[in-house]
């Protein structure tokens, strides 16, 4: 037992020397210690680092969606604003045969509803409307055009309709004389020849022209108001110095041809339409 006690007094001072002439072994021990309460440090700040970034996601996408509503009503509110009034040609559609029926009679509410849409022009005691796509070169005030165009006009006198509704074509260019064989007005499927029309062919300072205008409450040209009333598009196609043509009509010179036979219509009408 001596023996024993003797042993364990012996390890404990070789130990001890060990320890004493090996002063790191016990630094590198609190180094240790101290690292592994750093790391228990980090964890924890890493969970609430964590909670935070959540949190933060969550408020940027939030704010993100808020700006993106908002941009998106913006913009709404901007189409809705630049969208020009139309109007609908459901709650007064008319036919020749309607056309007939109201001959001679005024529709006030559709021609205050329709109003907006046209401009004025009063010659020589006529109250000449044309619709708001005419240019004003091609009114009475001053005939020639320095570009193309296509749109109706017909004139009132003392309450009463006393011309034709016409419909106005007018073609433009820079250089050379028209020499126009043939002229049509197409929509949708249907081609009309008015190569007899032409009005007027001059020229300016700047531009060469040629107007052709056409009686739609008449006879011949009845079937051509109808269709352009109807058509989901149209265009003139003609042959210029023997080379095929083609002007475009936009959907809005469409649209305002409608308008001016609804105008027309509402007027009263001049007493030999045959619409």
């Amino acid at each position: 037992m001596k023996n024993f006690f003797r042993f364990l007094l012996v390890l404990v001072g070789v130990i001890l020397l060990y320890i004493y002439n090996n002063p790191d072994v016990i630094d590198k021990y609190k180094k240790a210690d101290a690292s592994t309460e750093r790391d228990s440090i980090q964890c924890a700040d890493s969970t609430v680092s964590d909670t935070d970034g959540i949190k933060g996601v969550s408020a940027v996408d939030s704010t993100k969606m808020k700006t993106m509503v908002s941009d998106s009503l913006i913009a709404d509110s901007l189409v809705v604003d630049t969208v020009k009034p139309r109007v609908n040609l459901d709650t007064f559609v008319y036919s020749s045969k309607l056309a007939k029926k109201y001959l001679g009679r005024v529709d006030s509410s559709v021609k205050k509803t329709l109003t907006p849409y046209f401009k004025v022009e009063n010659n020589n005691g006529i109250d000449w409307y044309y619709a708001k796509t005419a240019p004003i070169c091609c009114s009475t005030k001053m005939v020639r055009c320095d570009h193309d165009a296509f749109f109706t006009k017909f004139g009132v006198e003392n309450g009463n309709v006393c011309s034709s509704l016409y419909l106005h074509v007018s073609i433009t260019r820079k250089e050379g004389p028209f020499v126009i064989s043939k002229i049509f007005v197409v929509a949708d499927d249907h081609k009309f020849d008015i190569t007899s029309e032409l009005s007027r062919q001059e020229k300016n300072m700047f531009f060469h022209y040629v107007n052709y205008n056409i009686a739609l409450d008449s006879d011949k040209y009845n079937s051509l108001a109808w269709a352009l009333y109807n058509a989901k598009e149209a265009k003139i196609l003609y042959v210029d110095n023997g080379n095929p043509e083609e002007m475009k009509i936009s959907k809005e010179e469409l649209d305002y041809v409608r308008h001016g036979i609804n105008m027309y219509i509402a007027c009263g009408q001049c007493c030999g339409s045959k619409l």
